[in-house]
């Protein structure tokens, strides 16, 4: 249903243009009569497009419009007469914008930062180990105690499970939502919040459920305000972010009362999460590379991604010593043998450092870095970590500098699911040892009974010690 008003730009406020914004697929446009001051480049070539935000006022409601750039312009001013925005006439001419993101309830103006965020995350009422449903009978609610933490870099988050209740002459409902509140001394921008709270928050449940998570219900506390059209009364007013698709996620056969294997308990969660938090956004391409969700590209562009991102998480958590020794006696030794420059020498050095450590060496020090529980039940079956780290390299370094082998294994679907589906294990497990998930008995117990898990560490694809050995008799 497009929602029709009047649009403006905060230079030019006191001309409005009515207009309506619509859904358009995945995003958002906003359709006008007539035109805003907005620069439309004319220029051909790739660039970043100058984005500007709108104001809009329908039914009742002020509208913020984030992220605008001119799609397409039409109307007498593009055959005849120029005729500028406002001006009498302009109500023949029409322009559609595309928008990034919307906001209802409040104006908020460009350059603006918030102070705190409220979302919700689907699947986390099924992670999170608190509840207020205690006992059998419904009607006996004690909401639990909110969990404070406060971040690395003094982010304040607040997760707390809140009820809600309904009742009719018939029937009485009760229900319970868990909310993350986010707030930062500093303020913040959206893009900040996506990347650094909700990015690492929804990835964490999205592996502990391996069920694609999303943010919903998403407000915001603008910080400060300016501008002709605030709307500030004196208390903070929030602002609603409307989703152009909103999430639709399920979550089946999960309950609060068992939590999922991957998922700290909840008298370690105050300073797991912290950590995890901090681990998230270090790791940032290694944590894109495993959250559950739908994936579209080959088997072997999964399998790429998902080394790749392995071996930048090696290097992000065992940075390289900073010395090469036998990089400086290899550059010693030709330096001393002659007939080679300085620049050359310098070369060779580079390539022999860079080489130094091989990925295979890296994809075995990740395991090792999960600690001898957590590696010990991965490979319990099946063949040894050595073993994996050696196919899955060798198939890795095929696919990406276009080698010609003796062997097939790397267009081997089989083998390439299993190469795939282990290392995204692999790279799990390592960031939830890095972020201080107790790898004890009872976690490995938890990942005994957990299905999906289970799917994976008992894989009848391939056995790896077999397969490395043919691949090495092959080499």
């Amino acid at each position: 249903m497009p929602i029709s008003g009047t649009w403006w730009v905060s230079k030019t406020a006191c001309a409005r243009i009515p207009g309506a914004l619509s859904r358009a697929g995945t995003d958002w446009q906003l359709d006008l009569i007539g035109t805003l001051p907005i620069t439309q480049s004319q220029e051909e070539g790739l660039a970043l497009s100058d984005l500007v935000t709108i104001h809009g006022f329908c039914h009742g409601q002020h509208y913020t419009l984030q992220g605008c750039s001119v799609e397409i312009t039409g109307g007498p001013s593009e055959t005849f007469e120029k005729i500028e925005p406002g001006e009498p006439g302009d109500d023949q001419n029409w322009m559609r914008c595309s928008v990034q993101t919307v906001l209802r309830g409040h104006l908020v103006f460009e350059g603006t930062l918030y102070e705190q965020a409220a979302f919700q995350l689907i699947g986390l009422e099924q992670w999170w180990p608190l509840s207020g449903f205690k006992g059998a009978v419904s009607d006996e609610y004690e909401a639990p105690p909110g969990l404070d933490i406060v971040c690395h870099d003094d982010t304040r988050i607040t997760i707390t499970a809140r009820d809600k209740r309904s009742q009719t002459d018939r029937s009485r409902t009760l229900t319970e939502s868990v909310v993350v509140t986010a707030r930062r001394k500093d303020g913040f921008t959206l893009d900040w919040l996506q990347a650094n709270v909700i990015t690492p928050l929804r990835a964490l449940v999205a592996i502990g459920l391996q069920t694609p998570s999303g943010v919903s219900g998403l407000r915001l506390v603008p910080r400060h305000e300016h501008g002709p059209d605030s709307t500030v009364t004196g208390r903070p007013s929030w602002a609603d972010v409307v989703e152009a698709q909103p999430a639709r996620t399920a979550v089946p056969g999960r309950s609060w009362r068992r939590p999922p294997a991957l998922a700290p308990g909840a008298e370690t969660m105050s300073a797991f999460i912290p950590t995890w938090i901090h681990v998230a956004r270090t790791c940032a391409v290694a944590l894109d590379a495993v959250e559950t969700r739908l994936r579209h590209n080959s088997l072997q562009g999964q399998l790429l991604e998902a080394v790749n991102a392995a071996e930048t998480l090696q290097r992000q958590l065992h940075p390289d010593p900073g010395e090469f020794r036998f990089a400086e006696q290899v550059r010693q030794a030709l330096s001393d043998a002659g007939g080679f420059t300085s620049a050359q020498r310098r070369r060779v050095r580079d390539a022999v450092k860079f080489t130094e450590m091989s990925l295979e060496q890296r994809l075995r020090r990740l395991v090792e870095g999960m600690g001898p529980g957590l590696s010990g039940w991965l490979f319990h079956n099946g063949g040894s970590a050595d073993s994996w780290a050696l196919c899955t390299a060798t198939v890795r370094n095929v696919l990406s500098h276009g080698f010609t082998p003796r062997y097939t294994v790397h267009t081997d679907p089989a083998a390439l699911i299993a190469m795939t589906e282990y290392t995204r294990l692999v790279i799990t497990l390592r960031l939830m040892a890095e972020a201080g998930l107790s790898s004890d008995a009872s976690l490995i117990a938890r990942m005994d009974t957990d299905g999906n898990l289970r799917h994976v560490q008992r894989q009848r694809l391939v056995d790896w010690d077999q397969l490395a050995r043919d691949i090495g008799s092959r080499r």
